[in-house]
């Protein structure tokens, strides 16, 4: 098959000599200029913005595909040195760590996007007292404190369900009442005004 059109195009416009790129990093940076403009990097950034955890979703999840449109809206501009070899990697970070390892605005979106507000409260909490530094241990202190919302919810419900036992042990065990059968029409002695 020949190509046209826009495949054509971009297809001439890729240097084919040998050594035309450093590394398989730069001939990626080159695809990506040519098919990620700036028109998709702004409605990228608009659905990262908008974006937050569906209903029924689960948080791995949600955290990956989060991560994809971070990568798509703002790692070229936050994280330009995970492509262009030629720039140097800021103190603390390594192009062997994930794309957005420490990113702020990552793990605050990501966090700010989950769904039940016990479980946003929860991680917020957890993040005041021991700060969050990557988005993998956002993930990690999201899924422990949903662990301890489902526990602490299980246990409100068997002690309800014990409550509830309790309270019927009470009524069923109590020792029947005597003085109910005074003074409703039987002789004084407690017997039936019926007996023979």
């Amino acid at each position: 098959g020949v190509l046209r059109g826009t495949a054509h195009g971009i297809a001439v416009s890729m240097p084919r000599e040998k050594g035309s790129y450093s590394s398989v990093n730069n001939f990626f940076k080159r695809l990506r200029k040519l098919f990620l403009t700036p028109a998709y990097q702004k409605v990228a950034q608009a659905e990262f913005e908008t974006r937050s955890q569906e209903q029924n979703e689960g948080v791995r999840e949600y955290h990956g595909l989060l991560l994809k449109l971070w990568i798509n809206a703002y790692m070229e501009d936050e994280e330009p040195w995970r492509q262009d070899e030629t720039l140097d990697v800021p103190a603390g970070c390594s192009r062997t760590q994930p794309a957005g390892h420490f990113n702020k605005r990552l793990r605050e979106h990501y966090i700010s996007g989950l769904a039940e507000d016990s479980l946003r409260t929860k991680v917020r909490e957890s993040d005041f007292i021991n700060p969050i530094k990557t988005y993998d241990e956002a993930l990690e202190r999201t899924l422990q404190m949903q662990s301890i919302l489902e526990t602490s919810r299980a246990d409100a419900m068997r002690n309800q369900s014990n409550r509830r036992i309790r309270a019927t042990r009470t009524v069923f065990d109590a020792p029947p009442n005597h003085d109910q059968n005074k003074g409703s029409g039987n002789n004084s002695k407690g017997g039936s005004v019926n007996a023979v």
